[in-house]
């Protein structure tokens, strides 16, 4: 294992999975039982299946550019954008977060989308802040995307998309006329929307693999809860059935009720 931390090897013209390049650099060892898990805590894949470009480029670029990882640790230097993609330099609630292990907000994760909605509102109560045509449509089924050209009323140059919508318990659906679309949608609920106009794409998009995963919260009163601290990961082999469990009595103690522990099972 100290070899294969320390020697150069040749640079790899393709890719490889992350077990292969864990086990290559380092061991099977480190592979299965520091990487499997923490893995399984970010993507909720298998590491033999998963790309070590895709999902940790760093490393590659590491070997790629000094032999070794260990080496690039001691003697390169990877540096860090001091600004956002438009160029604005990052705030100071930016640099703080960008340290933090994990966030949340206090009365949980929907703040983030109420306020995003509350502000849309605000837009559109004051028309001279934004264009008047900003609006949120809830409980709306989206049943076809197709394209418009540019003749028919977009104003984009090469057209645009037709969105055809149904809001919940509505007889008839309308139509959204759009000069770009950006879907959400798991891949394989896209594939119908788009099959008559881009049968490839919707071929293309079911096929796409993607981890079924289930999250269950349970509450323990707090004198059954002995030890303190973020939780734990599972490696597969130890076949337990799940990925791990995050003590979120402890890593956001504001959102713990009067008399219990929140412990979430991944």
């Amino acid at each position: 294992m100290t070899i294969a931390c320390f020697h150069l090897t040749c640079k790899q013209a393709s890719d490889e999975s992350i077990y292969d390049f864990i086990s290559r650099r380092f061991s099977p060892v480190v592979a299965n039982r520091l990487l499997d898990p923490m893995v399984s805590g970010i993507f909720g894949g298998n590491i033999r299946h998963l790309s070590i470009r895709s999902c940790f480029g760093l490393l590659w670029d590491m070997e790629q550019s000094h032999g070794s990882i260990v080496r690039a640790m001691l003697f390169g230097s990877s540096p860090k954008s001091t600004t956002l993609l438009d160029g604005t330099a990052h705030s100071s609630f930016v640099k703080t977060a960008s340290k933090a292990m994990s966030m949340s907000f206090t009365h949980g994760m929907q703040t983030f989308t109420d306020a995003l909605a509350a502000h849309i509102e605000v837009l559109r109560a004051n028309a001279h802040l934004a264009t008047p045509h900003t609006d949120i449509r809830f409980n709306t089924t989206v049943e076809s995307l197709s394209p418009l050209s540019s003749s028919a009323g977009s104003t984009q140059h090469g057209g645009g998309v037709v969105v055809r919508v149904r809001d919940a318990g509505a007889s008839a659906a309308e139509t959204i006329v759009a000069d770009h679309v950006f879907s959400a949608l798991p891949a394989p609920r896209l594939a119908p929307l788009v099959q008559s106009v881009a049968p490839s794409a919707a071929a293309a998009l079911s096929r796409l693999p993607f981890t079924s995963l289930g999250v269950v919260t349970l509450g323990f009163h707090r004198n059954l809860i002995q030890h303190s601290g973020f939780g734990y990961l599972v490696p597969t082999c130890e076949n337990q059935g799940i990925l791990g469990v995050i003590y979120d009595s402890c890593s956001f103690p504001q959102q713990n009720f009067d008399q219990t522990n929140n412990i979430t099972r991944l």
